[in-house]
């Protein structure tokens, strides 16, 4: 397993949530760090958490979830929505992978263990990347490829698919599920090839996001020195999960700091997107 130490997305966020956080209530809010309370319905609450939390404490960005799931290696992304003017700009602020080898006569009960371990470390990821402040608004799954569900792991991945989508629901974030064809689509502008010619697809899923990311990468700006040197150790089942992500982030219509093209506009189009509180 991988699991990966993730930095302060937001300066306030430790502070904050060593306070206790914001507290909500039936008809009540407060923090636990200042001391500033609101009422109204639990909706309107959970808004003026985000919005003190982020304003008064610089304890939350609003981001989004990237995840290409796999029992071997999970690619695990994060864009955070990082100030510069009046509305920011989207940077990655997590890329990261968790997994292990299974191996061909593994037991049923070999087999769940193994689901259950990638399931947690996965959630790991997630949940430590929202203590360190990644407020995210909406996370963007690869869907299953029926393609495959002739091998004899389709059925364990999809054990775990589900896994990480109920983790999402109970955790309160909305997501979308977008085709292998859409995310290869997106990132590369045609299919990659794939059976025997699968690392070479690797390779060119790796190429275009560091093409991607080459423009205006902000030399200079920390965030753009942070994006180099993930991009220099890319791999590319991080590039997929980030490629998920810069998905969910055209969608909201955020800044990036690459030139949008026509075929991201139009892969984000033809995929389904739930309703999502900005």
């Amino acid at each position: 397993m991988t699991a990966a130490l993730v930095d302060p997305i937001a300066p306030g966020a430790a502070e904050l949530a060593a306070a206790g956080g914001v507290c909500i209530l039936d008809s009540s809010a407060k923090c636990e760090l200042c001391g500033e309370w609101n009422d109204g319905p639990r909706a309107e609450l959970r808004a003026w958490a985000r919005q003190h939390a982020r304003q008064a404490h610089d304890a939350l960005r609003p981001s989004v979830l990237g995840l290409d799931l796999s029992l071997t290696r999970t690619g695990i992304a994060i864009e955070t929505l990082i100030p510069d003017g009046s509305k920011g700009t989207a940077w990655p602020s997590l890329l990261t992978h968790c997994g292990e080898a299974g191996h061909q006569n593994a037991t049923y009960d070999e087999r769940g263990r193994r689901l259950v371990r990638q399931a947690r470390a996965v959630m790991r990821n997630v949940d430590a990347a929202i203590r360190a402040g990644a407020d995210i608004r909406l996370g963007v799954v690869e869907g299953p490829s029926y393609g495959q569900s002739s091998m004899p792991s389709y059925y364990d991945r999809a054990g775990l698919w589900w896994s990480i989508i109920t983790a999402l629901q109970a955790r309160g974030i909305p997501f979308a599920v977008v085709t292998p064809d859409h995310r290869a689509k997106f990132i590369c502008g045609v299919k990659p090839p794939m059976g025997k010619d699968r690392d070479r697809a690797k390779r060119l899923i790796c190429d275009e996001t560091r093409s991607r990311f080459k423009v205006n990468t902000g030399r200079g700006t920390d965030h753009g020195e942070l994006v180099e040197r993930m991009m220099k150790r890319l791999n590319g089942d991080q590039a997929d999960a980030l490629g998920l992500a810069d998905m969910g982030v055209v969608q909201l219509g955020w800044a990036t700091p690459w030139r949008k093209g026509r075929r991201h506009v139009e892969n984000v189009a033809l995929t389904t997107w739930p309703a999502v509180t900005l």
